[in-house]
């Protein structure tokens, strides 16, 4: 608690929620706990609150508080008043939910975007000052290193906010995938009400190849009127996208395998090369198992069929095939 902050009492009624507030308030588990430990020791935390032009008090901190002083039947809660910008009130509000263990991935964009959009007004307000730190650097940069999230991982929430409502609810129940979602984030809203209508009606999950494959199809539809129901079902329903099958590696788990001084294009062409010689390998163990297969055991070639002779194909009792191979490339399959 800051300094000459007073705690006062004041009506439930008269504490109105956040604007936009993105995390739900729902009677859960954990409410039901809440609703217990208020009623046994009564609020111990103070909601943060501040006064609005109607005369009432927008909560920062306290959603939930609030929510259990009401089924209680509580007549006053305990509050703190501050004063501060909408921009200052996001920040903070948004930093009190996310401590939270349990947060759905569409509340966790939401309040991304949020405290995001937050940071860049007040970084063009002050972040070129030399005395305000806090706002030195990147948005991104700073929403990382307060939530402990990659700046990648960052942008991803923040996109993942741009989903309907209908996509979001599929994200929170686990029907939807966090790539997936990211790329659908890109789409027209009309094009994902009707992306969501398919995967509810299928009860399909897409892959990501596929969810890639439905951004590829918007974007060659856009003069032939955008995605349609017929689309969608085709990609996610369909036969299988070759994409699908691809097998992604990156340099860092290839790195063990490889000198330090390599370079990824290194690293590229000595996997392919030792594919393309374990696929000869194949090739030629194929050809002998065709070669031999009609052959009695322990027969010999005619040598009528073979200029050299039958002994040309054999060494030490073994077929040729064998003999052939270098110590060197078995090393390599």
């Amino acid at each position: 608690m800051k300094r000459h902050e007073e705690i006062l009492y004041i009506e439930p009624e008269r504490l109105v929620p956040f604007r936009n507030h993105p995390f739900r308030v729902t009677m859960d588990e954990d409410m039901e706990e809440l609703i217990d430990s208020i009623r046994s020791y009564g609020i111990l935390d103070p909601l943060i609150v501040r006064p609005t032009d109607e005369g009432n008090y927008e909560i920062i901190s306290g959603h939930r508080r609030k929510y259990a002083a009401t089924v209680i039947g509580l007549l006053k809660v305990p509050v703190i008043i501050r004063y501060m910008s909408d921009d200052l009130a996001v920040l903070s509000m948004v930093d009190t939910n996310l401590r939270r263990e349990k947060l759905p991935p569409s509340e966790k964009a939401t309040a991304y975007r949020m405290k995001y959009e937050a940071l860049r007004n007040l970084r063009q307000q002050y972040g070129r000052k030399k005395a305000d730190r806090a706002l030195s650097g990147r948005s991104v940069d700073l929403l990382s290193n307060k939530t402990g999230d990659s700046p990648k991982q960052v942008q991803r929430y923040v996109r993942l906010s741009y989903l309907i409502p209908d996509l979001s609810y599929l994200l929170d129940q686990g029907e939807l995938g966090l790539t997936p979602g990211y790329e659908f984030a890109f789409l027209p809203e009309d094009e994902q009400r009707i992306i969501a209508r398919v995967i509810a009606k299928s009860k399909h999950s897409p892959s990501l190849a596929q969810a890639m494959a439905i951004k590829e199809a918007s974007k060659g539809s856009k003069e032939k009127g955008g995605l349609t129901n017929q689309m969608v079902r085709d990609i996610l329903l369909g036969p299988k996208n070759p994409a699908e099958r691809r097998i992604i590696l990156n340099s860092e788990q290839l790195r063990d395998y490889f000198p330090e001084n390599c370079s990824p294009e290194m690293m590229k062409e000595g996997v392919l090369k030792i594919m393309q010689e374990w696929a000869e390998k194949q090739d030629a163990g194929n050809s002998d198992r065709v070669r031999n297969k009609d052959q009695p055991k322990g027969s010999a070639k005619d040598s009528t069929d073979d200029p050299a002779g039958a002994n040309a194909n054999v060494t030490a009792g073994h077929p040729a095939s064998t003999s052939t191979h270098k110590k060197g490339d078995q090393r390599n399959v």
